[in-house]
């Protein structure tokens, strides 16, 4: 790894005044070589984030620098901007309500990265944290004790869950390629940036595993995308974009994935209908609209019937696992 090379920490903060400080404290504890800034991005929150961001920019003007957005632009469009006006070769991104926990995590995949030049982006383990049902739960996309590379293929089935956002490490190459894309096809990511930043972090080389837990990944923080997403007609909402956005990226990638983007499709579907059954009553008929465009999302059959298999697989091998 070129150590004269610059690295960004990028966080982004919208009313998480509970917790940005921590967020800070992670990212100003890192340990590297490289020439280092941490770049926040402030979306005018309506709590104290703003106030807290300042303090610390006071407190270390040499290595803080905050972005103050004069009106709210919203999570995705904060994101690409925020990493647009870093200045760093490499971004190692922290959303403002995650947690840093290792002093050596940026160091230690700047290293993995250098012996495996292919790849644009690594990622590794995170815990989390549960907001709502409280507690902790096992690792956040823990796939082993070994290094490993997960092709696009890959990214593409398993969609924003294979890597925790937080945990990334990239060159600014591949939001330069992102944002390209978005701009053609005049789109908004809204909620769907986990999983196209994987898809064209991948592109070149795979996504880079290491297989070390060093963040803590907040789930249900008030106001987040984690939280919004719970509200049944926020996932109508966002199963429709994704659709379209696929659909797009099929067009973009000259169709080399088309396989691949068709099973997320219908399993994007099919995760909508489940969810739609459980909707109690009052639910279902405050939204007969929405009802109506749940039950006329396309599904193709045969790779229905594939989602069903994997399903019962999983099933089938977690209750034999508790019979042993």
């Amino acid at each position: 790894m070129d150590t004269k090379r610059k690295v960004s920490a990028c966080i982004i903060a919208y009313n998480i005044e509970n917790f940005i400080a921590d967020c800070i404290e992670g990212a100003l504890s890192q340990k590297l070589d490289n020439p280092y800034e941490i770049v926040i991005q402030e979306d005018c929150s309506t709590d104290r984030t703003r106030e807290i961001v300042l303090e610390y920019q006071r407190k270390y003007p040499d290595k803080i620098r905050a972005i103050l957005n004069e009106k709210n632009i919203g999570q995705a469009e904060n994101f690409l901007r925020s990493i647009e006006a870093c200045e760093g070769d490499y971004i190692a991104f922290c959303d403002g309500d995650d947690v840093w926990t290792d002093p050596l995590k940026i160091k230690l995949q700047l290293e993995e990265m250098g012996k495996h030049p292919e790849c644009d982006m690594c990622f590794h383990p995170s815990t989390i944290q549960y907001m709502i049902r409280k507690g902790n739960s096992p690792m956040k996309a823990y796939h082993g004790d070994s290094v490993k590379i997960f092709d696009t293929k890959k990214s593409i089935l398993v969609g924003g869950s294979l890597s925790p956002t937080s945990s990334l490490v990239f060159r600014k190459s591949v939001i330069t390629a992102l944002r390209k894309f978005t701009v053609k096809y005049d789109l908004s990511l809204g909620g769907d940036s986990d999983d196209f930043i994987e898809i064209f972090g991948s592109l070149h080389g795979g996504l880079l595993y290491l297989p070390r837990c060093m963040a803590v990944y907040r789930f249900e923080v008030p106001g987040s995308w984690s939280d919004k997403d719970r509200k049944f007609e926020n996932s109508v909402r966002g199963t429709r974009t994704r659709t379209y956005m696929l659909s797009k990226l099929n067009e973009y990638l000259d169709y080399k994935y088309s396989k691949e983007i068709q099973y997320k499709i219908t399993l994007t579907h099919y995760t909508l209908w489940r969810r739609f059954m459980k909707v109690d009553k009052k639910t279902l008929d405050d939204y007969k609209k929405t009802r109506e465009e749940v039950y006329s999302l396309p599904i193709d059959k045969k790779i229905l019937a594939r989602i069903l298999f994997k399903s019962l697989k999983r099933k089938l091998k977690s209750f034999f696992s508790l019979l042993k």
